[in-house]
């Protein structure tokens, strides 16, 4: 089996090949071909002189070379066959001797991380032998300790590379260990990444931040100390932004969501409205359209309608309208349309409780409006004649006098609807929000040069439905409940 580099060069179908940070980083393709065409003697010489030096375990060169000398079929025979265990810990004792104890040679760091990297990559159950390392009855190493460290150590730039690999073989580890067995690196590690602050500033790289999140959140602990409004709201300006560029970060965004949406300490932080997360999780299918980000929203979905905060939150984005686009869509993975028949059912059955009095009541309340069943033609003809009611025509009023002046265009834009339909089906709705001073306010809206077109175009929507005469009090569509 052979395997091709970004240069269309050809090598043995190595394990190394395999390194997370090939497939992803921009320098991916520059980085394998250097660690490929690197020498093998040249590294075990350099590592023996290391050892002469006294600079690390004496028979590092003789382990690591027995493996780097092997062609692709030997080095997994080294990892896989029961009988090696003890040569697979003399070869994965010397990785991380070199990483542990070598500074000034970031290359020959570089290599090994690859090397380790590339081993997992190619099983994962091949973490057993790195969680074995520090049980060793003889010489335990610690190789979460390590990783940790050298994390936090090497901040320099020429070590991004390096980073990226470590943080990706140390939250695979964190996963595996037992928390109990690894609770002060991990959490050293946890806040390591929950203190990033400016995505464009990160010490790892986007994917290797998110999959490291994603990873060791499986841990309810650590998952328990992630889960603050700090860390939401980084969560919600990544689904602004960097989900959108990359369908992989996307996948391991809304994966971590699915993960902590198992968790009751997580539930007030899905239900906020100014982080909008479950909104914004929508919007990632208007850029990706892989199966596998279908699946994990999806996934999501389904645990968070259990949720009586986020079931308002799932009628505002009309769930059940994006359930149908996606059933128009051709899914591979049956699962796919398997979860699509059970939301779609789910959704159909609460449309009617999603699009009641009582839920646009909360929304005009919270001023926190939505695109959504509420806000509607068909709600309108179906609810205008309950706006007799002095309490619901303080919604009007609120509508007017503060939800018109939010710095939310959405709210803005959603508002002007609500009012022109107001206006359009309930009989006196004309005159009480001229009583209001309705059509100088979307005077106002529609010269406004800050506000977005969509607020313009529902402003101009509305003043056109203010200047023709209401809805017939004796029409079918209206319900005559005054």
């Amino acid at each position: 089996m052979m395997s091709t580099t970004g240069g269309g060069d050809t090598f043995q179908d190595l394990i190394v090949l395999y390194c997370s940070y090939f497939s992803y980083a921009p320098d991916g393709a520059e980085k394998r071909l250097q660690i490929i065409l690197t020498p093998v003697n040249d590294i075990i010489l350099r590592i023996h002189r290391l050892e002469t030096q006294k600079a690390i375990t004496e028979g590092t060169s003789k382990n690591v070379g027995l493996f780097l000398e092997a062609d692709e079929n030997t080095q997994r025979d080294l990892f896989d066959q029961p009988q090696k265990k003890k040569t697979t810990r003399a070869i994965l004792y010397g990785f991380f001797d070199i990483i542990q104890s070598v500074k000034n040679d970031h290359e020959l760091v570089l290599y090994c991380l690859a090397h380790l990297d590339g081993i997992l990559e190619d099983d994962r159950e091949r973490i057993e032998h790195f969680v074995a390392l520090s049980k060793d009855y003889k010489s335990p190493l610690p190789v979460i300790k390590i990783l940790n460290q050298y994390i936090h150590q090497n901040k320099y730039d020429e070590c991004a590379a390096h980073r990226d690999i470590a943080s990706h073989i140390l939250a695979l580890m964190i996963e595996h260990e037992k928390y109990e067995e690894c609770q002060q690196p991990a959490r050293e590690f946890l806040a390591y990444l929950m203190q990033q602050q400016d995505p464009k500033q990160f010490s790892l790289s986007m994917n290797a931040y998110t999959f490291a999140l994603m990873t060791i959140l499986k841990t309810n602990d650590l998952a328990k100390e992630f889960s603050t409004r700090h860390s939401f709201t980084m969560i919600s300006k990544l689904l602004d932004n960097e989900c959108l560029n990359s369908y992989q970060v996307s996948y391991n965004v809304l994966c971590m969501l699915w993960i902590l949406s198992y968790h009751d300490f997580t539930t007030e932080y899905f239900e906020d409205y100014t982080m909008a997360i479950i909104e914004k999780v929508t919007k990632v299918m208007d850029y990706h359209s892989k199966e596998k980000i279908a699946r994990i929203m999806l996934m999501l979905f389904d645990n968070l309608k259990e949720m009586e905060g986020c079931q308002d939150h799932l009628s505002e984005i009309d769930a059940l309208n994006l359930i149908i686009k996606l059933q128009n869509r051709h899914w591979v993975d049956e699962d796919i349309n398997t979860m699509l028949e059970n939301l779609y059912s789910y959704f159909e059955e609460n449309q009617k409780v999603y699009s009641s009095i009582e839920k646009f009541k909360k929304q005009v309340q919270r001023k926190q409006l939505r695109w959504g069943p509420c806000h509607t033609e068909k709600f309108w003809q179906e609810n205008a004649y309950l706006f007799d009611n002095s309490d619901n025509l303080n919604l009007i009023k609120i509508l007017v006098n503060e939800c018109l002046s939010s710095r939310d265009d959405t709210v803005k834009a959603v508002t002007c609807f609500d009012l022109g339909e107001f206006s359009k089906y309930h009989p006196t709705g004309k005159r009480f929000l001229e009583n209001l001073d309705i059509r100088m306010k979307m005077t106002e809206l529609m010269g406004d040069q800050t506000v977005s077109a969509e607020v313009k175009k529902e402003a101009i929507t509305c003043y056109q439905k203010l200047l023709m005469n209401s809805y017939s009090a004796n029409s079918n569509a209206l319900k005559t409940g005054m």
